[in-house]
Formats: structure tokens, C-alpha cells, sequence
């Protein structure tokens, strides 16, 4: 499923070892979503269902960025 994110290095100028752990860290964690996102994603969705899906995505981020608390 990664393949298409796969990478020959060229040369030496990068630590391409702490990129790799990097990106095997990444593959392998564990995806989690916070409920105060998923609230507000569902209540935008909801309040601008006759709009198209592009806008109801823009509509549901604005949402996020202004409603959501941080910790």
C-alpha cells in the first residue's frame, strides 16, 4: 500500500535512516480522532448538506478552526 510512497536516494546528503524510521513510525501507528472534531464535522455536514462536497469540507475546516477548543 506504500509502495507508491517508496524512494531511491541519489546521493548521500540526507540522514536517510532517521527518514525511514520516520516513516515506518508513521505506517505503523495507531489513526485516532478526537470526538469535539468528529462533533463538529457531523454537525457542519449536516447543517450544509444541500452544499457540495468541497464546500461542506471548507465549511466543516472553517468550523473546526473556530469552534474547537485547545488544550
Amino acid at each position: 500500500m506504500t509502495e507508491f510512497l517508496s524512494f531511491k536516494p541519489q546521493n548521500q546528503d540526507v540522514d536517510w535512516e532517521r527518514i525511514t524510521r520516520f516513516q515506518q513510525r508513521m505506517n505503523q501507528r495507531q489513526a485516532t480522532i478526537c470526538a469535539e472534531r468528529a462533533e463538529l464535522i457531523t454537525q457542519a455536514y449536516q447543517t450544509y448538506a444541500d452544499q457540495p462536497p468541497i464546500i461542506k469540507k471548507a465549511l466543516a475546516l472553517d468550523l473546526i478552526l473556530t469552534k474547537m477548543t485547545i488544550p
